[in-house]
């Protein structure tokens, strides 16, 4: 089982038909098709019942929903965790300063440094050079 098969047979339980979650996923009806067909035969069960209008999950397909649902949920925690960390939104960030400037010049910088990206957690060591 590949990550793509998975996102497949996600996007067909949410919709409730395979023309719909190819749709959603920008890909071919066809496509969509087989990758469902690779995924049932190398699971070697059945996912989804075929009707005239729409499929719907057999027991096997129940299982494998909540494992797809919170893999793509990781994933999307993932991407909102290293997109704020690629804009300063969290993360850590160390500090060294002679005294005078650590003293009198940072306090301030810092201060509107940490106005700007509150989630960034600062630190500022003094010691003499």
């Amino acid at each position: 089982m590949n990550l793509h098969h998975l996102k497949v047979f996600l996007a067909i339980a949410q919709t409730g038909s395979i023309s719909a979650g190819a749709a959603r996923l920008f890909i071919s009806q066809p496509a969509v098709t087989r990758e469902i067909r690779e995924l049932e035969a190398r699971l070697r069960l059945p996912l989804f019942d075929r009707q005239s209008r729409g499929v719907t999950l057999t027991a096997a397909g129940q299982r494998l929903l909540p494992y797809a649902e919170r893999i793509f949920a990781l994933e999307q925690a993932a991407e909102r965790d290293l997109q704020a960390f690629a804009n300063l939104g969290c993360g850590e960030l160390h500090l060294s300063a002679s005294a005078t400037l650590g003293s009198y010049l940072l306090p301030a910088l810092i201060s509107d440094f940490h106005q700007q990206y509150p989630d960034l957690q600062l630190s500022l060591q003094i010691d003499n050079t």
